[in-house]
């Protein structure tokens, strides 16, 4: 009885405290107007020069990002390419609004390794005017003694499997002075049927998937930056090694019952520095957009009086089955 007597008594002061203490926490509430001024418009410029396809190129002009606007793509654009071995009388390039993309007049011209390209844009009654871009087309490395090691299969409750291996190639080497490469494993997918013989004889190729890199070799210093759903970024010049081995998986789950030989395609591309940047750019842009407690990260861009990139590159691949 003494104890729930003391019990009360201690409760009544704390309350008594509280009611004292309460208006020590009541706070204001003012109501501020950030005022924040427009944005200019800004024009921005992709166009990424290969051998291995017909030039294009993308041009919007982006909105203030608080007016609620999507970005325009102005179809009257004034656009020219130079560059030694271009033919005379075809170097502007057309809009196509089936791409929404501007494509070179000329779709038989393939830039070419070594070559030096400039590029300018104008557009009619805008400020957009006297953007300037240039890029070297670096020659391409070679993907040599690709081999698959070590494959497992993960089954799933559902009878589904998932495939987990390593890839060991090596990187020619490279004849350009700064080289900087883009590493891209895919699974490529060929229907087969069996011939008379009972051999597997493949009918055509289906389609290609990027594979999932889970896993780098911890001594590869030069691949510091990952981009896992579509490849690897390699530093040439810090590579210290030719030799590169990686550990993938198909990522999605397969079904074993289905009959499909399955070809492992690792295509290198060689990247202008440029080109390079711009794309470890944007991916430590998507890092930094996933996270609250990282500062931006600012665009890279080589457009002058304008944002984006103009870059080259070029490819070399090597086929091997799984």
């Amino acid at each position: 009885m003494n104890e729930l007597i003391y019990s009360l008594r201690t409760l009544r002061k704390r309350l008594l405290y509280s009611l004292l203490l309460l208006p020590l926490f009541h706070s204001c509430r003012d109501v501020i107007v950030v005022e924040i001024e427009p944005t200019p418009d800004q024009i921005v410029v992709v166009s990424e020069l290969t051998p291995d396809k017909n030039v294009e190129l993308d041009l919007s002009v982006t909105a203030d990002i608080f007016s609620g606007e999507r970005a325009v793509r102005p179809e009257d654009a004034t656009i020219f390419l130079s560059g030694s071995d271009l033919p005379a009388g075809a170097t502007a390039f057309i809009f196509s609004s089936k791409s929404d993309k501007y494509q070179f007049r000329n779709k038989d011209f393939r830039p070419a390794p070594d070559e030096t390209y400039s590029l300018s844009i104008n557009i009619p009654g805008t400020d957009f005017v006297d953007l300037f871009a240039s890029t070297t087309i670096p020659r391409p490395v070679t993907v040599d003694r690709a081999m698959v090691r070590d494959v497992h299969k993960i089954e799933a409750a559902n009878g589904m499997e998932d495939i987990v291996f390593d890839i060991d190639f090596e990187i020619g080497q490279s004849q350009n002075n700064d080289t900087y490469l883009h590493i891209v494993p895919k699974r490529v997918l060929s229907q087969y049927k069996i011939d008379a013989n009972g051999e597997q004889r493949i009918t055509f190729f289906a389609e290609t998937e990027v594979l999932h890199v889970v896993q780098i070799q911890d001594k590869l210093n030069a691949i510091n930056e990952l981009n896992h759903r579509e490849g690897v970024f390699v530093d040439y010049s810090k590579l210290g090694v030719s030799q590169i081995k990686l550990r993938l998986s198909t990522a999605t789950l397969l079904d074993p019952s289905i009959d499909i030989l399955q070809n492992i395609e690792v295509t290198v591309y060689t990247l202008s520095k440029e080109l390079y940047k711009y794309h470890q750019n944007l991916h430590k842009q998507l890092i930094n957009n996933s996270s609250s407690f990282t500062s931006p990260t600012s665009t890279y861009s080589n457009i002058e009086n304008g944002l984006g990139v103009f870059g080259g590159m070029s490819s070399s691949s090597s086929l091997i089955k799984l």
